[in-house]
């Protein structure tokens, strides 16, 4: 493995290029008027805001949202090597044009059949979730704390109902992804949600396809009384360089604001759900089921078993975890490592030390603002939240931060 070209592929600081213009939105109608089996949405569909001409970004980041997204669907001794495996299969994927231009490299594009489409579709996971948080920046929350939740572990809890109807198991997968949740750098104001459908293809030609019943599985979702903003991307992983498309469809009518004193009390947290909560209800307790994902991304079992006292972690194998220093401050987590031609790849995965301190506390308004101050100081940095250091004797180590104080680092030796 060439150390400089893993640093080019995974460090620098790239323009992704991407679509979301009127034109783009005429051709999503225009899909859904050919499908059959589709309707338009009762929202407009527009062009997603900020994201008409691109976003930098780096492709480590993409893997570090695909690693925290991607969680096993219950909790077992092989969660660790789960929550490792998307930086490991992607770790030389992509490449650089002479253009500059990040592209599918010469092994990706060997890929073929099934394995190619399953690379297409968590390849989109991982670029959407992060063109999402600038997204939600872009709508108000710059600097602020962003996270992502699976839609399917809201909707296991009936958080989230289509036209009045929660949804179940029989719904043929019509519902968005994932359910994003948006802090101010202040913490008075009660967090925003957001809904977000992932695609992903390497067809040409396709996004727009996807997009079409991208948006139709967004339309009509609501949570409480509320259709919330919600954002559909498509990334394009194909023969040419990587691209995005993307289009939201607005708001509707806002829930009027509340502040986070007025939340639910403490004994409802992590239990079931009362009847009939509304969209500030649903927020509060939409925000422990994030930590809760937060704390296991970090292997703080403990930490994780409190803010869902529902959850079954009697099988799960503990992994140690240790303190461990970034380019953003010291972090908490789980540190591994694996041979891999000769190399030796160490992923350390964990949170930032003070946002863990307030997860182990159980610490509701501590724990926003520690999330508050650490995605401040990451945007207050002015570079794409990732970090690249070389060492002497041909280390490479290259990091990677999200706006809700987890982080990734990836070293080769």
């Amino acid at each position: 493995m060439d150390l400089d070209g893993l640093q080019d592929i995974l460090h620098a600081n790239r323009l992704l290029e991407g679509s979301s213009d009127p034109d783009l939105v005429v051709d999503v109608m225009n899909a859904i008027d050919k499908a059959k089996d589709l309707e338009l949405p009762d929202r407009n569909i527009l062009p997603a805001a900020g994201l008409i001409g691109g976003i930098r970004l780096r492709a480590i980041e993409a893997l570090h949202r695909l690693a925290y997204a991607s969680r096993p669907p219950y909790p077992d001794d092989l969660i660790e090597l789960y929550l490792r495996w998307a930086p490991l299969r992607y770790l030389g994927f992509f490449d650089h044009n002479k253009d500059e231009q990040l592209v599918v490299s010469k092994a990706g594009r060997a890929m073929r059949g099934n394995q190619r489409r399953v690379a297409s579709e968590e390849l989109g996971i991982g670029f959407a979730i992060r063109i999402a948080e600038q997204w939600v920046r872009n709508l108000g929350y710059a600097g602020g704390m962003i996270d992502v939740i699976d839609i399917d572990v809201l909707r296991d809890r009936g958080f989230v109902e289509v036209g009045g109807v929660p949804l179940d198991y029989d719904d043929e997968g019509r519902h968005p992804d994932y359910l994003l949740i948006a802090a101010g750098p202040e913490v008075r104001q009660l967090p925003a949600l957001y809904l977000l459908e992932c695609k992903g293809t390497a067809t040409a030609g396709y996004p727009v396809k996807q997009l079409a019943r991208a948006v139709t599985q967004l339309d009509g979702v609501t949570i409480g009384r509320y259709p919330l903003p919600s954002l559909a991307v498509s990334t394009l992983t194909g023969s040419g360089p990587v691209r995005y498309y993307a289009v939201e469809l607005e708001a509707g009518e806002r829930a009027p604001s509340r502040t986070v004193g007025d939340r639910l009390p403490e004994e409802v947290i992590g239990r079931p759900l009362p009847p009939r909560l509304d969209l500030y209800d649903l927020t509060d307790l939409a925000l422990p089921t994030a930590w809760t994902s937060l704390a296991l991304f970090g292997g703080n079992v403990d930490a994780a078993a409190e803010w869902d006292q529902g959850l079954d972690l009697s099988d799960v194998d503990e992994q140690p975890t240790r303190p461990f220093a970034t380019t953003y401050g010291r972090a908490w987590g789980i540190v591994t490592e694996s041979r891999l031609r000769g190399r030796t790849i160490v992923i350390k995965r964990g949170i930032d030390e003070a946002v863990n301190a307030r997860l182990s506390a159980v610490d509701y308004d501590g724990l926003l603002a520690a999330q508050a101050r650490f995605a401040r100081a990451l945007a207050e940095r002015g570079d794409p939240a990732s970090r690249v250091r070389r060492r002497p004797g041909g280390e490479l180590r290259v990091e990677s931060a999200a706006p809700n104080g987890s982080v990734l680092s990836i070293t080769v030796r």
